[in-house]
């Protein structure tokens, strides 16, 4: 076998048993969820709306077999500056996933804003990404935002984490609308 050949089948093997982030993919464990495991999210307590100010979150936190899906009804008129989006996970669990977030105003326009996760290393639990408008969006009461976690296959936990009686990827994610100030 030539020099050449056996860098091609080495470079071959390689290629095939490794994945996005450099994870083996001979190795990878799977973690399966009994059913949905959704549970109530510790630190809200319901959407907090002022005249300059939203903030929304998932009630529940659940698995990532579980689709999350969740609006709120703009009930001030709002001139937003900035939206924080925030996307957290269960302690121990390594995984990827996405959120959206849906703004749709009272005539049916509408604008979304999609966030992706990808926890190659449970060195952090949450993300937070702040998305600044140059000209601020006009949102009037009515309006709904909505948070859309999609479901996905218990191949995408690549290492479950502590939850409920055992062990899965979970999500639960917020958003806030900050408004300009008058």
């Amino acid at each position: 076998m030539t020099k050449t050949s056996l860098f091609l089948l080495v470079l071959l093997s390689l290629c095939l048993t490794t994945t996005c982030g450099g994870h083996s993919a001979i190795s990878l464990p799977t973690v399966h969820a009994s059913g949905p495991q959704c549970f109530p999210e510790n630190f809200y307590n319901g959407a907090q709306e002022t005249p300059d100010y939203l903030w929304f979150a998932t009630d529940m936190a659940c698995d990532i077999g579980t689709v999350q899906d969740q609006s709120y009804t703009l009930k001030f008129n709002h001139t937003v500056q900035e939206m924080i989006v925030q996307m957290g996970s269960n302690t121990g669990s390594i995984f990827e996933w996405d959120l959206v977030v849906t703004v749709t105003r009272p005539d049916g326009r509408q604008f979304s804003t999609q966030q992706q996760y990808d926890k190659h290393a449970d060195n952090v639990g949450n993300r937070q990404v702040s998305y600044s408008y140059p000209i601020p969006q006009v949102l009037s009461a009515g309006t709904v935002v909505n948070l859309h976690r999609r479901s996905l296959a218990a191949g995408y936990c690549l290492q479950g984490g502590p939850w409920g009686n055992g062990v899965a990827c979970a999500t639960g994610q917020s958003v806030q609308l900050i408004g300009v100030l008058n």
